[in-house]
């Protein structure tokens, strides 16, 4: 951004990307957007590290109704990976249609599909890749927080 598209402000006054960094920081001690990230654009968001964490879109704010998100694990050969839920809340649904969260060796073929309010027991990954799919119906309330999670591998 060049001076002249710098958008101005009166000192001391945060914009709406710092007062996001803000939130997030309070509610996880750490400085994490909550702008939305590559996993939502389309193209599956790929994680390498040995440890990390991965979070609905707009966390820790609610996420937005009509979304699809795509995170993939790639371990070592041999490496198990297994995913631990640290907050969970995505709309509730008969064999979760609306909104849900899927977990399992191809971006198509689900071995764990979650929904609801209560925090889902760990996964455990019989492979060394793992995807993760979220979906946010259009006709999702937009009430729901969505999903914070760990990976170790």
């Amino acid at each position: 951004m060049d001076a002249a598209s710098a958008e101005l402000r009166p000192p001391g006054t945060l914009g709406p990307l710092a007062a996001i960094c803000l939130v997030n920081l309070f509610f996880s001690g750490k400085i994490e957007s909550a702008v939305p990230s590559l996993a939502c654009s389309g193209k599956p968001e790929q994680h390498t590290e040995r440890r990390g964490v991965i979070y609905s879109p707009s966390w820790p704010l609610n996420y937005p109704p009509d979304v699809n998100c795509s995170w993939y694990i790639q371990g070592d050969r041999g490496d198990v990976i297994t995913i631990s839920f640290k907050n969970f809340d995505l709309e509730d649904s008969p064999k979760c249609s609306v909104d849900w969260l899927m977990i399992g060796p191809s971006s198509k073929r689900e071995e764990y599909r979650v929904c609801g309010s209560f925090i889902p027991p760990s996964f455990i990954s019989a492979r060394d890749h793992v995807w993760i799919v979220f979906h946010a119906d259009p006709s999702s309330s937009g009430q729901a927080q969505g999903f914070r999670l760990s990976y170790i591998r």
